[in-house]
């Protein structure tokens, strides 16, 4: 669907909600298995048919439809369609996604695609790029219900001071909207590298959101690496997230 213009004629519109006071999700389908307390029966997907009073934007009462009269509130009608919690995505990589056009994987195998990310990185990855790839990946996530999200930030070289500054930049466009959490991604061997380190350090004390990571393999150093990755994570009060 990239660079398609249309719009889809069977697509649901928008639901506009009450700008303040109590309203009511009126016949809304909510998984039972999300419900603090049974609601009534469940139909054949496991779905239960709920009214739902918001009050000051959260949850205030869930009942079987039509059981309960909520006064006065307006009423959403939902007709039967699904209400979901806002989704957590805990990994993802915000700043490799949408290369496709210009640097495809040709075998679809992972060494290909790590091998072609390696690439336009050192051709492609400046701050308007990387600004222009997160912010659209930002948008998709928060028009499909995404509350917070945990990326990885490629971490290596010249990179590590581009992407640091994007991303604190877009934590602060999205604040409110979607948390945005972030941790380094290179590979445990450059851990022996002081001045790779050094900038990591620099930019996470910067720009960053309080987690360190690597990606780890079995590698001869690993254990060495690991035991610098955790004493920087105590010294510094950080959290740690390996890939």
């Amino acid at each position: 669907l990239n660079n398609r213009q249309e719009t889809f004629a069977s697509a649901a519109a928008q639901f506009p909600l009450p700008s303040a006071g109590p309203y009511v999700l009126k016949k809304a389908r909510v998984l039972g298995r999300s419900l603090p307390e049974p609601v009534g029966p469940l139909d054949v997907d496991g779905f239960a048919m709920v009214d739902i009073l918001i009050d000051t934007g959260a949850i205030a009462k869930i009942a079987p439809a039509g059981v309960l009269g909520f006064g006065d509130a307006p009423e959403v009608a939902m007709s039967g369609r699904i209400v979901l919690p806002l989704f957590v995505d805990v990994h993802t990589h915000i700043d490799k996604g949408h290369i496709w056009r210009r640097k495809r994987n040709p075998t679809g195998d992972f060494p290909s695609a790590l091998q072609a990310v390696i690439e336009d990185r050192g051709a492609n990855w400046s701050a308007a790029d990387v600004v222009a790839r997160m912010e659209f990946s930002l948008r998709c996530a928060y028009a499909h219900g995404t509350t917070a999200i945990r990326t990885h930030i490629d971490s290596v070289g010249l990179q590590t001071r581009i992407s640091w500054p994007v991303l604190a930049e877009a934590r602060e466009r999205w604040r409110g909207r979607i948390d945005l959490q972030a941790s380094p991604l290179f590979t445990v061997e450059y851990v022996a590298d002081g001045s790779h380190m050094a900038d990591v350090e620099a930019m996470l004390d910067a720009y960053g959101t309080g987690i360190l990571g690597a990606a780890t393999r079995m590698v001869p150093d690993l254990h060495q690496g690991l035991r610098v990755l955790f004493e920087l994570a105590e010294r510094k009060g950080w959290k740690l997230d390996f890939h």
